[in-house]
């Protein structure tokens, strides 16, 4: 069932806002102006690094051999990585042989949603209705119901324990003859389920820890959310080998709480998966029987790691479509903020209309398609910029090749206008 709280804002505190909102509009849009600059000259260097990474590199052809000729060089290399290190999870006794270990922790929770809705009221109010609805689902954190608008709601939420995300890394990985370093080890996805199991005892114990004002609330609610709205996303839920009444360990996966096929508020849900012993492909320079990253002439360091065999120039692709999808990503979100800053920024003489809300509506759409307006124009111009600072002699290039095709064409409608002319 939904709950509404309705607000009222005079036209006094919000004339109020506006004018605080001009000077945060103001430093919203030089900000955005700065993160565009920034942006294309973080794509330029970027780009940069790559390129000359691209030239660099050589293939390491036997990583299996130290070979002291490649120390200090840009290597391209494809090798097993493996280790003998054993990752273990003391709090739940998982132990395995991997390069990479990753407990993820899911709380079943209530969950609040708000939407808004504003209305300008004659003589220069605003009415604002609120609706807030609740569901159930699973989060990657426990939730705080003690904030809920709705009192049925507030304080409901509970956990049988608290368990946090955790992450366990492989000290010693080899790489053929090589070891690989920290940054090589991280950017090895663990993605390979861990089968997890337990001893009677260790079950005993988990049960004894847990939140026992959390097992009275999830006994009480048990069978009791027939009217909620359940999110059955996510992971399906494997079978259970081993339970008690409120720990279940099956496959790759620890459940707290008294039904997996049918949660309720406070059950936790814990699933490990690894990183095993793989092959993978690095770009990274050799620093004796190791490797670090690449520090290019611009500055930047450089290096590359996937997982499985792949080839240099699939990687080094890889890289500039990243950057490529990064250069917009930003630009987007700098146009943005230029917009909301502008918007923020030009705003009060809106607000003055609002006294008479059809006036300010039609004065507001107006200054949605000028603040439209000047994002692109002013946007244009500060990437144009930096790009003709970051790079001028391809800014200059492509400036001579526009004038070039321009004067072409006004020569070949001067001619053709000229053969009309004649043969009239």
């Amino acid at each position: 069932m939904a709950y509404t709280e309705t607000t009222t804002k005079s036209y006094g505190s919000r004339l109020g806002g506006s004018l605080k909102g001009m000077f945060t509009g103001l430093l919203i849009f030089l900000g955005a102006t700065a993160l565009l600059w920034w942006n294309e000259g973080r794509a330029v260097k970027q780009s940069d690094a790559i390129s000359q990474a691209e030239s660099n590199y050589v293939e390491m052809s036997n990583p299996k051999k130290v070979d002291p000729s490649l120390d200090g060089e840009l290597v391209y290399a494809t090798c097993m990585a493996t280790t003998n290190d054993s990752l273990r999870d003391e709090t739940f006794g998982v132990s395995v042989n991997a390069i990479r270990l990753i407990r993820k922790v899911e709380f079943y929770q209530w969950q609040e949603e708000s939407h808004s809705e504003s209305h300008d009221k004659v003589g220069g109010s605003q009415e604002t209705t609120t609706t807030y609805t609740y569901k159930l689902g699973w989060t990657n954190r426990p939730v705080d119901s003690g904030a809920f608008k709705d009192p049925q709601y507030k304080g409901l939420n509970t956990v049988l324990a608290n368990v946090e995300r955790q992450e366990w890394s492989a000290e010693n990985v080899a790489f053929g003859a090589y070891t690989l370093p920290e940054f090589a080890i991280e950017s090895l996805t663990a993605d390979e389920a861990v089968r997890v199991q337990a001893s009677s005892a260790q079950m005993q114990q988990w049960e004894k820890s847990l939140n026992p004002k959390a097992k009275e609330i999830v006994a009480q609610q048990a069978g009791k959310v027939a009217d909620a709205i359940v999110d059955t996303d996510s992971v399906a839920v494997p079978k259970m080998q081993y339970e008690t009444e409120y720990i279940h360990v099956g496959e790759n996966q620890i459940y707290l709480g008294k039904n997996p096929n049918g949660p309720n508020v406070g059950d936790v849900r814990i699933t490990y998966y690894m990183c095993s012993p793989t092959k993978c492909s690095l770009i990274a320079k050799v620093k004796g029987n190791t490797f670090t990253k690449y520090k290019t002439d611009n500055g930047k360091m450089f290096s590359l790691v996937d997982k499985g065999v792949v080839a240099p120039d699939e990687m080094i692709q890889g890289a500039k479509d990243a950057n490529s999808t990064w250069t917009w990503i930003l630009r987007l979100v700098g146009l943005l903020l230029i917009y909301s800053g502008l918007r923020a920024l030009l705003g009060f003489p809106e607000m003055l209309l609002k006294v008479l809300p059809f006036l300010s509506t039609i004065l507001g759409f107006g200054m949605r398609i000028i603040c439209f307006l000047l994002t692109v124009i002013w946007g244009g111009v500060i990437i144009a910029i930096a790009w003709f600072f970051y790079r001028p002699i391809l800014s200059l290039c492509l400036i001579g090749l526009a004038a070039a095709a321009g004067f072409a064409l006004w020569k070949y409608r001067k001619s053709k206008g000229e053969k009309v002319s004649t043969e009239a």
